[in-house]
């Protein structure tokens, strides 16, 4: 991967990390490194590949001053996330095709003293042999029936639309993976409702025609911590928002759980 389409800010923000910690590596990855960002709403997803994963505070504590450095990088607050792996991790990782390990070799920016050993991969090398992990698939049914739930109780007890937003987006992103995970297919990193919908209708054959009743644009905007204004519509001034909700959500689910169902029979 070259950083000709890449978000230009992002990779001097990845090697700002990068040049601190001086890890075994540090890639640049998602839609930033891949140039399909949203300006306002997309991660900055950098992975550091150290000999040991660090503890939680110290995380935290290079966290917060790469969020500086974002500040500084687009006089803004744009999302930022680390993805602290270890070396024997991201090995053990890069041998399943849906692992964050793998991904980030694919469509990534790699920054590494050790070229060797950290390079990108081709998507169509056809001789690649790679395993599947259902780790995430059983995560993402998890996080989708929990987001869900706590939906419909967000909107029985009258919470703010932000909230109620928040929880729809998550509960439509988790099943709208799922389903993609128990196909087995690797898709790129994002949260974009729609973008989602779009690869469900080209992998599913039984959902060439998948459609959900609010527009999916409604739902994206309510992505991760929301540091602007939410522009009109807003999810509760659609009409049985609640009810459309759950009923998009639950085919999702209820078509990822057949599926995987099929599978094993």
């Amino acid at each position: 991967m070259t950083a000709a389409t890449c978000d230009l800010r992002a990779l001097s923000v990845a090697k700002a990390v990068h040049e601190r910690e001086r890890p075994l590596a540090t890639i640049l990855f998602g839609s930033r490194a891949r140039g399909d960002y949203e300006e306002r709403r997309s991660d900055i997803d950098i992975m550091l590949v150290q000999a040991e994963e660090p503890d939680g505070e110290y995380q935290g504590s290079v966290e917060r001053w790469a969020e500086g450095v974002v500040q500084a990088a687009y006089g803004r607050w744009v999302p930022v996330q680390l993805v602290w792996i270890s070396e024997q991790g991201f090995n053990e990782g890069k041998r399943y095709i849906n692992h964050v390990a793998t991904q980030a070799l694919f469509d990534g920016i790699i920054m590494t003293q050790n070229p060797e050993e950290y390079q990108n991969r081709d998507a169509d090398d056809e001789e690649a042999e790679y395993e599947y992990d259902w780790t995430p698939y059983n995560e993402r049914m998890r996080h989708a029936e929990a987001h869900l739930e706590a939906f419909v109780l967000c909107v029985e007890n009258g919470m703010n639309d932000l909230i109620i937003g928040q929880q729809a987006q998550n509960t439509l992103e988790h099943a709208m993976k799922a389903l993609l995970e128990v196909h087995r297919v690797r898709y790129q990193r994002t949260h974009n409702i729609g973008n989602l919908l779009g690869n469900i209708r080209h992998i599913d054959p039984e959902l060439r025609d998948l459609a959900i009743s609010i527009a999916p644009d409604i739902y994206t905007k309510y992505t991760g911590e929301q540091a602007y204004e939410l522009s009109e519509p807003l999810l509760t001034d659609q009409p049985d928002y609640r009810e459309r909700t759950v009923a998009d959500a639950q085919h999702i689910i209820n078509r990822a759980r057949e599926v995987r169902q099929q599978q094993d029979a």
